[in-house]
């Protein structure tokens, strides 16, 4: 998914850089993407992207009752975790249920970034390529985590 948004970044002609270091006191945090030109406000985006499986145990209570709550409660949690950023820098969680849900400030980032997409290329087919990549990445996602669940069942079946 990395490769992808970078690769994503790259067509909108902004640099960026992949799993950046030193960007917060605590080393072993580090965001996904991080724009070496300013996003917005004269401030770099830091971004990170969660796929929220929407079978999980810990979300099968919210997602049974609401569409998107898993992506709703993981963008809560990166939000928290990258708190420190929000001085210096814009700061986007990027969640996604595996169903395909979103939370609302998810949808209106790639809503933007799809506009800037299209604004640099001219091609306004560019927004449904990156939609439909992103749909791709979450069904590749999405059955990794069926057979790999089905693997567990299966194993301890046997046993």
């Amino acid at each position: 998914m990395n490769d992808f948004l970078v690769r994503c970044f790259q067509r909108a002609n902004i640099p960026t850089i992949k799993e950046p270091t030193g960007l917060m006191e605590e080393g072993s945090l580090r965001p996904d993407g991080y724009t070496i030109s300013p996003w917005a406000q004269e401030r770099s985006l830091a971004c990170d992207v969660t796929f929220s499986h929407t079978m999980a145990k810990r979300y099968i209570n919210l997602t049974s009752q609401e569409a998107g709550a898993a992506a709703l409660r993981a963008a809560d949690f990166k939000n928290s975790k990258f708190a420190a950023l929000a001085d210096s820098k814009i700061f986007q969680s990027v969640c996604i249920e595996t169903s395909g849900p979103t939370d609302f400030q998810t949808q209106n980032f790639l809503n933007e970034f799809c506009s800037r997409i299209v604004e640099v290329s001219g091609d306004p087919l560019d927004k449904s390529y990156v939609e439909q990549s992103f749909s791709i990445l979450l069904q590749k996602y999405d059955s990794f985590c069926i057979l790999d669940g089905a693997l567990k069942y299966m194993s301890v079946r046997s046993v």
